[in-house]
Protein backbone atom coordinates (compact mmCIF):
# COMPACT_ATOMS: atom_id res chain seq x y z
CA UNK A 1 0.00 0.00 0.00
CA UNK A 2 1.10 3.68 -0.63
CA UNK A 3 1.25 6.16 1.93
CA UNK A 4 1.59 10.59 1.14
CA UNK A 5 5.45 9.82 1.88
CA UNK A 6 5.70 7.88 -1.29
CA UNK A 7 4.18 9.87 -3.14
CA UNK A 8 5.82 13.41 -1.81
CA UNK A 9 9.39 13.75 -3.28
CA UNK A 10 11.83 12.23 -0.26
CA UNK A 11 12.88 15.84 0.32
CA UNK A 12 9.82 16.59 1.63
CA UNK A 13 8.87 14.62 3.87
CA UNK A 14 10.45 16.49 6.60
CA UNK A 15 9.64 20.28 5.05
CA UNK A 16 6.32 21.54 5.54
CA UNK A 17 6.55 24.34 2.97
CA UNK A 18 7.25 21.36 0.44
CA UNK A 19 4.57 19.42 1.28
CA UNK A 20 2.58 22.13 0.72
CA UNK A 21 3.97 23.38 -2.68
CA UNK A 22 3.70 19.46 -4.28
CA UNK A 23 0.54 19.62 -2.83
CA UNK A 24 -0.76 22.73 -4.78
CA UNK A 25 0.81 21.74 -7.87
CA UNK A 26 -1.28 18.05 -7.71
CA UNK A 27 -4.44 19.80 -7.04
CA UNK A 28 -3.37 22.24 -10.10
CA UNK A 29 -2.55 19.10 -12.25
CA UNK A 30 -6.19 16.87 -11.16
CA UNK A 31 -8.38 20.27 -11.85
CA UNK A 32 -7.04 21.02 -15.09
CA UNK A 33 -6.63 17.81 -16.43
CA UNK A 34 -3.16 16.75 -16.65
CA UNK A 35 -3.47 14.94 -13.34
CA UNK A 36 -1.44 11.69 -12.91
CA UNK A 37 -2.85 9.17 -10.37
CA UNK A 38 -0.03 10.40 -7.80
CA UNK A 39 -1.24 13.55 -7.83
CA UNK A 40 -4.90 12.30 -7.61
CA UNK A 41 -4.26 9.91 -4.60
CA UNK A 42 -2.53 12.91 -2.92
CA UNK A 43 -5.62 15.75 -3.69
CA UNK A 44 -7.50 12.87 -1.95
CA UNK A 45 -5.46 12.40 1.01
CA UNK A 46 -5.11 15.78 1.45
CA UNK A 47 -8.95 16.53 1.16
CA UNK A 48 -9.14 13.76 3.92
CA UNK A 49 -6.97 15.36 6.44
CA UNK A 50 -8.07 18.61 5.72
CA UNK A 51 -11.78 17.28 6.56
CA UNK A 52 -10.35 15.54 9.77
CA UNK A 53 -12.39 12.84 7.34
CA UNK A 54 -11.02 9.96 9.62
CA UNK A 55 -11.31 11.84 12.93
CA UNK A 56 -13.99 11.69 14.94
CA UNK A 57 -12.72 12.73 18.11
CA UNK A 58 -13.84 16.15 18.87
CA UNK A 59 -13.08 16.46 22.67
CA UNK A 60 -12.00 20.03 22.35
CA UNK A 61 -14.29 21.01 19.57
CA UNK A 62 -17.23 23.25 19.96
CA UNK A 63 -20.50 23.08 18.39
CA UNK A 64 -19.52 25.12 15.50
CA UNK A 65 -16.07 23.71 14.86
CA UNK A 66 -18.03 19.95 14.67
CA UNK A 67 -20.67 21.71 12.49
CA UNK A 68 -17.54 22.77 10.02
CA UNK A 69 -15.77 19.69 10.86
CA UNK A 70 -18.99 17.54 9.69
CA UNK A 71 -19.71 19.83 6.29
CA UNK A 72 -16.29 19.14 5.33
CA UNK A 73 -16.54 15.44 5.79
CA UNK A 74 -19.49 15.15 3.80
CA UNK A 75 -17.82 17.16 0.65
CA UNK A 76 -15.09 14.71 0.67
CA UNK A 77 -17.47 11.77 1.34
CA UNK A 78 -19.30 13.00 -2.01
CA UNK A 79 -16.05 12.43 -3.74
CA UNK A 80 -15.39 9.74 -2.59
CA UNK A 81 -18.17 7.83 -3.25
CA UNK A 82 -18.20 9.11 -6.62
CA UNK A 83 -14.92 8.00 -6.94
CA UNK A 84 -16.37 4.15 -6.06
CA UNK A 85 -19.19 4.54 -8.25
CA UNK A 86 -17.13 5.05 -10.93
CA UNK A 87 -15.55 2.06 -10.25
CA UNK A 88 -12.47 3.01 -8.72
CA UNK A 89 -10.79 1.87 -5.48
CA UNK A 90 -9.62 4.30 -2.83
CA UNK A 91 -8.36 1.20 -0.64
CA UNK A 92 -5.15 2.70 0.19
CA UNK A 93 -6.87 6.31 1.11
CA UNK A 94 -7.07 4.82 4.85
CA UNK A 95 -3.50 3.79 5.67
CA UNK A 96 -1.99 6.48 3.64
CA UNK A 97 -4.18 9.22 5.53
CA UNK A 98 -2.86 7.84 8.81
CA UNK A 99 1.22 7.56 7.89
CA UNK A 100 1.10 11.52 6.35
CA UNK A 101 3.19 13.99 8.28
CA UNK A 102 1.00 15.70 10.65
CA UNK A 103 2.16 19.34 9.40
CA UNK A 104 0.11 18.82 6.08
CA UNK A 105 -2.75 18.68 8.45
CA UNK A 106 -4.18 22.42 8.78
CA UNK A 107 -5.84 23.01 12.53
CA UNK A 108 -7.92 26.62 11.86
CA UNK A 109 -8.94 26.57 15.44
CA UNK A 110 -10.52 23.11 15.43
Amino acid sequence: MRTILDILPAHAASDPAMQEARIAEAYAAVFTGNGSADDAGLVLIDLAQFSRYYDTAHIKASADQVKAIDQRRAVVQRVLEAVIKSGHSIEGLHGAVLRAPTEAIPEEGF
